[in-house]
Order: structure tokens, then C-alpha cells, then sequence
């Protein structure tokens, strides 16, 4: 009986101790869920409802169903005019700056690969890294600068009068150049590890078979980038659709640069804030990059 009791005992420990082992991966992750609760599902759900309501950030929200749809949807409308004029430019933003950060990584990887120095390799790789490091507002500033009619250096280098600022299509060529220069890093270093990760007896296979450079990448190199270049173009394309920071803080003439992200702060933080309004294009907008998302997945995986 005494045997039995502590064979009991001690298997009601283990239990104890096993349960313990099996709580304490989940405190770890508790703050990380409280934190995400709080900061990320809350203000999700929070947004769609406010889209209902007409709300000034003061007092308490109107609950007026889905009249702010209505009007943006209302052909004619200032917010219907407003909401897609963003858009028009988002997409203008989108369509040509995505491809650019995703190609032109590509390109200075399978540059970089073919080095064969490792020490050279790495001095030009942390060059080009090193302007995704900098801030937004840092890289805005330096290209203003540069850009700058009167003082800029481009203009006393090339002793040319060209006001980026005075054309909406020198406007958008100044904003999608600072976005490529500072983020070709990211991309690069993920196809770049990519390619160093293909078996170099798989290059060598090829070129005893007779192919050239060129097959060797469309056949051989292109393919094992398959998953880095879903995952870039998908990003690219959200971040497309949510670019705010940088033509916010380079300007333009007024009207002919402002994305959906911009009239949304507008709306929510101008000087007659329209939450409800603000929240209803985002989930107009929200829905539109889930739409594309998923057609670009699924394009991407039959490919």
C-alpha cells in the first residue's frame, strides 16, 4: 500500500511538473497577446465600427449605418472625388515603384553572386544596404535637398532649372526614385541569400550541359527565387497601397500627389476630423489590398 501511495504521488509530481512545462511557453507569449490584443485587434475592430458612425473624435459616435459609403460611392461627391483621385495615385505609386523594388534587387544580386571575392562582396553589399537603414523623413530630406530648384544639387551640378515640386510627373519620378534608392537593400539581401543557397554543383551541371548565363538565371536561378519573389512583390504591393510618409513629406503641387493613406489622415486629423469618414476608406482600402493580395498569391503559386 505504501509503494502504491508513493508510485501515486510521485506520478501526480510528474503531472504537475509536465503541466507547468506546458503553461510556460504561453506566459511568454501572454505579453506579446496583450500587446496585440490591445494595439492591433482592438483598433481593428474598432475601425470598422467607427466607419459606421459619424464621429469628430469628440464626444460620442453617431451611429449612421453605412451612409459614409453611400458617399463615397456617390459619384460627384467631394469624398467620392477625394477617395478615388487617392487611389488613382496610389496606383500610379503601386504599378510603378513595386516592380522597380523588386527587379532592380534582383538585378544587383545575381551581380553581386557573380564576385567572386567574398571580402569585395560584402564592402558593396553593405554600401548598397546602407540607405535602407535610414528613416523615411531622412531620405526625404536628403532628396529635397538634392532636388531643391534654387539650391538643390541637381540642378547647379547639371546647371538645369527643373522644379520637381512645380510638375505632378517630375513629382512622382522624385518620390519613386528616394523609395528605390532606399529600399533596394531589404530585397537585395533576401534574393542574394537565396541565390547562395542553390548548390553550386547544380551551375556547374548547367554549364557542362552548354547553357549560358542567361539560361542558367531563367532556368536555374529565377526558379529557386520563387517563394522570395512571392513574398517581395506581396509586400511591395501592401506597402505600395499604404505609402504615405513619402509623398507627405516631399509635397507637390496640391492635387496631383496626395494617395488614399493621405486623405485618410486628412479626414481623420484635419482641421474638421471625419473618424467615420477616415475609417470607412480604410476599410475600403483594406479590402482592396486583401482582393489583390490573394490574386497575386494565387497567380504567383500557379506560376
Amino acid at each position: 500500500m505504501i509503494v502504491r501511495e508513493i508510485s501515486a504521488s510521485n506520478i501526480n509530481k510528474a503531472n504537475k511538473k509536465k503541466g507547468i512545462k506546458a503553461i510556460i511557453p504561453y506566459l511568454f507569449l501572454l505579453p506579446h497577446l496583450i500587446f496585440f490584443a490591445i494595439f492591433v485587434v482592438y483598433p481593428f475592430f474598432y475601425g470598422i465600427y467607427i466607419s459606421f458612425t459619424n464621429f469628430n473624435l469628440m464626444g460620442n459616435p453617431e451611429f449612421i449605418w453605412f451612409d459614409n459609403y453611400v458617399q463615397i460611392f456617390t459619384f460627384g461627391s467631394k469624398y467620392s472625388k477625394d477617395f478615388f483621385a487617392g487611389l488613382g495615385h496610389t496606383l500610379i505609386y503601386t504599378v510603378t515603384a513595386v516592380p522597380l523594388i523588386v527587379f532592380v534587387p534582383l538585378v544587383l544580386a545575381v551581380l553581386l553572386y557573380a564576385i567572386k571575392n567574398v571580402r569585395i562582396r560584402n564592402i558593396f553589399q553593405s554600401i548598397l544596404y546602407s540607405t535602407s537603414i535610414l528613416s523615411v523623413s531622412t531620405v526625404v530630406l536628403i532628396f529635397t535637398w538634392l532636388l531643391d530648384r534654387d539650391n538643390g544639387l541637381f540642378n547647379n551640378l547639371f546647371l538645369v532649372d527643373i522644379n520637381f515640386k512645380g510638375n505632378a510627373v517630375l513629382t512622382w519620378v522624385a518620390i519613386i526614385s528616394l523609395t528605390l534608392w532606399s529600399g533596394v537593400g531589404g530585397n537585395m539581401i533576401i534574393f542574394l541569400s537565396s541565390i547562395s543557397s542553390i548548390p553550386k554543383s547544380q551551375y556547374e551541371a548547367a554549364s557542362l550541359d552548354g547553357a549560358n548565363a542567361f539560361q542558367r538565371f531563367f532556368r536555374l536561378t529565377l526558379p529557386s527565387l520563387r517563394f522570395p519573389l512571392t513574398f517581395s512583390l506581396i509586400t511591395g504591393v501592401i506597402g505600395g497601397f499604404n505609402v504615405f510618409g513619402q509623398p507627405y513629406l516631399f509635397g507637390g503641387q496640391v492635387g496631383s500627389y496626395e494617395t488614399v493613406m493621405m486623405e485618410i489622415y486628412g479626414y481623420a486629423f484635419g482641421k474638421s476630423p471625419m473618424a467615420g469618414m477616415a475609417s470607412a476608406m480604410s476599410v475600403l482600402l483594406g479590402i482592396i489590398i486583401l482582393l489583390v493580395s490573394i490574386v497575386q498569391f494565387r497567380m504567383m503559386r500557379e506560376k
